[in-house]
């Protein structure tokens, strides 16, 4: 877990797994992701959280320690799908890499419950950086998924696991790069963001730049090759709700 977080957080965070594990909610916020050539959300992404004072990430932490990831995981990807049924465009959701690695049943529940929201088509299954042990198992899965419609997205290129041999077997439709190796390019040392750049046009992968905070750098990204962004210098994580309000659209199920 992480080093920083209290025996109190921590006790938090394993009572918040329980709780949903019980059948208690996950609530998510959404992040809406922009195309740069049009200046128009394609979508969002659904980002869960626990309660106003505990990390997200303290709870993913939690699950991985009590060995619940996947179940929570599948928890959190229905709730997000209900949650944005009103949502316009795209919706993409995290799985950890570990939960691809479960039986045929996985595969299944995502695609029923993307089938629920509109059709397969807008889901984008956002493969989260994390140690995976079964690759053979997440390859079944990822193909079951792809068969049904369902997108890829590579999330954090160039953080952790999240590596180039993973880009290959995932062939997704999106890479995500990760903020670091974006704010690592705006410093002035490209080398991180141009070898990505080059890897997932290659696999013939969109691009999506995360954690821009500055709308000054759209204009440099879009140069560089950049199709998508997402980032405060786009919008802030909301609840449907509020989104709904901005974009001036009724409750209800959503458009392609």
């Amino acid at each position: 877990m992480s080093e920083a977080a209290s025996p109190r957080c921590l006790e938090a965070a394993r009572r918040a797994v329980a709780d949903v594990l019980a059948g208690g909610p996950v609530h998510h916020v959404f992040q809406p992701i922009l195309a740069l050539e049009t200046g128009e959300f394609v979508g969002f992404e659904a980002l869960a959280r626990f309660g106003a004072d505990l990390s997200p990430q303290l709870v993913w932490e939690a699950a991985e320690i009590l060995g619940v990831t996947a179940t929570l995981d599948h928890l959190s990807v229905q709730a997000a799908l209900a949650a944005a049924a009103s949502l316009p465009g795209v919706l993409f959701v995290n799985l950890a890499a570990a939960s691809l690695a479960e039986d045929a049943a996985t595969a299944a529940a995502l695609v029923q419950a993307a089938q629920r929201f509109r059709e397969p088509g807008t889901v984008v299954v956002e493969v989260t950086e994390g140690a995976l042990r079964d690759v053979a198992g997440a390859r079944r899965t990822l193909s079951a998924l792809k068969a049904a419609g369902l997108r890829i997205a590579l999330d954090d290129a160039g953080a952790g696991f999240s590596t180039v041999e993973r880009l290959s077997w995932l062939a997704p439709a999106f890479v995500k790069i990760d903020r670091p190796v974006m704010e690592a390019w705006l410093r002035g040392e490209p080398s991180g963001f141009l070898a990505w750049l080059a890897w997932a046009h290659l696999a013939g992968a969109r691009v999506i730049a995360e954690g821009v905070e500055r709308s000054d750098d759209l204009e440099a990204l879009q140069a560089a090759g950049i199709a998508y962004v997402q980032g405060y210098a786009v919008g802030r994580p909301l609840p449907a709700s509020a989104w709904l309000d901005r974009l001036g659209r009724p409750a209800g199920r959503g458009s392609r």
